[in-house]
């Protein structure tokens, strides 16, 4: 008998592992699957489904063409009210995953097995940005293993890199570097710096460095990261490739340009070796080395970069694919650079059509065009329509964004610049101090978007005759700046401008000659001798050297 139990015991435990094994397959199928899918594209395709199926339904009612375009117009309307990614994510949650997490819960026997099993689930509903939902089988996914495994085994600490993870997405930057640390120390002393896992770590908290404003620890743990898979992995691989395009990105962040350069080539001429010209990787660092040309005023070359990106696009992806719009959104901005309005408004125009048909009027990259609208509009003196173009981004984001998102508060900085142009300044100073006030609060005094707002009014105030709070804000803005980005990053740059014309125009004019002249050095450097802020400023040198020349031959008459 007793044998016979034995060998029962023996079966239900082999039949238990078997299960688990094919459960696992199951998440692993699922979590494969799943990947390759785009809750936002997921959330347009249904709604152009909606809207398709409709449109079949009354032509077959026999409804006239046109109450037929009314019809269509009034469900377009309504539909366009409706949060359509927020849908399919909750269709994918419902449906999928409830019931795979309850099938999870009948391996507490098995603890090893189930953490296994919360970890596949909890990193595909990341991946699927089901947030909320991947919070607790993560996090418990993670206690069993600290509890069975300890903190240095390859497993926990793939839990530890994966909660940190999740809460970077989650924008919980805090909580993130605190298990990103964690995770890189632990991959360090168990697996190595060079294990693949343990720099992938180092990128991503290099990442979060850059994300948190520390601009000279995430630099120094990104060149090393660099150096690193430049030692173990050569430097064409794809690995060494995306981390040089990572330090591209924090030394831009710095206004370092002229070392970004030769790293952005060295990314683009990789790519273009390693996956050929028309890979989308290669795609994708054509158009950010044409992003990076054109933030240090190479107009030119830029241009003909984002246009080789788009081809390269519209030829692999088609028209209407995501990445395919976001670069022809970049090749706008290039025209709108070179002022060439005409091409730019066509291209921007077009862009703006698709996203609103494939992606629908919330999707952030249709929104991010309307601000590219903006901005042309801007550059035209058209401030009117500019104006319009950011009151109706904010009509949408207002019902789908927090008061304190970074995307709300930046169309909200846009209107009220717009506002600034129009004369409009009672108004424009009501939403910058609004603005100014949240960035403070969420984002604290040394954070890049604050320091706009507060170099932005400051600007405002100066129109506005409020000469001593101009003077307190830009100061402010400027000792920000010179200790976040550097005394030669552009923005630093702007302020000290603005800083220099205030009190030339309240009559500190040696002053001012010392600031204008370290902004003027300041675009020489980082630009060239013939951008137009070094010759608007040079003009302004020589004014001011007249006026202190009259100023003391004055003094000297007066004296004699």
């Amino acid at each position: 008998i007793i044998f016979v139990l034995w060998l029962r015991a023996l079966d239900a435990e082999a039949e238990a592992v078997q299960r688990a094994k094919e459960l696992q397959r199951v998440a692993d199928f699922q979590s494969g699957q799943l990947a390759s899918v785009n809750p936002m594209e997921m959330g347009a395709t249904m709604r152009s489904m909606v809207l398709d199926r409709s449109k079949t339904v009354w032509e077959r009612s026999g409804v006239t063409p046109e109450l037929l375009d009314v019809e269509i117009s009034e469900l377009n309307e309504l539909l366009s009210k409706a949060d359509f990614t927020g849908i399919a994510r909750d269709v994918l949650d419902n449906q999928i995953f409830e019931s795979a997490l309850k099938e999870i819960d009948e391996f507490q026997d098995q603890p090893l097995v189930q953490a296994k099993l919360l970890q596949t689930t909890a990193s595909t509903l990341r991946d699927l940005g089901l947030l909320d939902s991947a919070l607790k089988p993560q996090k418990e996914a993670l206690a069993i293993r600290r509890q069975y495994l300890g903190n240095n085994h390859k497993d926990t600490l793939e839990s530890i890199n994966d909660l940190g993870a999740l809460f970077h997405t989650r924008g919980e930057f805090k909580d993130a570097e605190l298990f990103w640390q964690e995770a890189f120390n632990g991959r360090s002393k168990v697996l190595g710096n060079d294990d693949k896992d343990t720099l992938a770590t180092a990128n991503n908290l290099g990442l979060l460095l850059r994300d948190l404003g520390r601009f000279s620890e995430a630099e120094k743990l990104m060149r090393e990261t660099l150096d690193s898979y430049r030692r173990t992995l050569g430097n064409d691989h794809i690995a060494t490739l995306s981390a040089i395009h990572n330090l591209c990105m924090t030394l831009q962040s710095q206004g370092k340009h002229s070392e970004v350069e030769p790293f952005a080539r060295e990314a683009l001429d990789g790519f273009r070796r390693t996956l050929g010209p028309h890979h989308l990787s290669t795609l994708a660092a054509t158009n950010n080395f044409s992003n990076l040309l054109r933030s240090i005023g190479k107009y030119k070359e830029s241009l003909r970069y984002a246009r080789e990106a788009l081809v390269g696009f519209r030829v692999t992806l088609g028209d209407d694919h995501l990445n395919t719009l976001i670069c022809m959104n970049a090749v706008g901005n290039s025209l709108v650079e070179q002022e060439e309005y005409e091409e730019a408004k066509k291209l921007l125009q077009e862009a703006l059509s698709r996203c609103e048909n494939s992606l629908g009027p919330e999707h952030p990259n249709t929104l991010r065009t309307l601000s590219s609208i903006a901005f042309l509009f801007s550059r035209e003196k058209n401030y009117a329509e500019a104006s319009n173009t950011y009151r109706k981004m904010l009509e949408v984001q207002s019902r789908i964004y927090k008061e304190d998102d970074p995307r709300l508060l930046f169309t909200q900085n846009g209107l009220a610049a717009t506002l600034r142009d129009l004369g409009k300044y009672d108004e424009a100073e009501l939403m910058m101090r609004k603005v100014l006030s949240v960035r403070r609060r969420v984002f604290g005094n040394q954070d890049v978007s604050t320091l706009i707002s507060i170099g932005n009014l400051g600007g405002l105030c100066f129109n506005l005759g409020k000469y001593d709070e101009a003077e307190t804000l830009l100061r402010e803005a400027i000792k920000g700046n010179r200790d976040l980005l550097g005394s030669q990053h552009p923005d630093t740059l702007t302020v000290i401008t603005n800083l220099g014309y205030l009190l030339k125009h309240v009559g500190k004019y040696s002053e001012a000659k010392i600031f204008l002249t370290e902004a003027v050095e300041g675009y020489r450097f980082v630009f060239s001798n013939k951008h137009p802020e070094v010759l608007r400023i040079e003009k302004t040198l020589a004014e001011l050297d007249d006026t202190i020349r009259a100023e003391r031959g004055l003094q000297e008459r007066e004296g004699f």
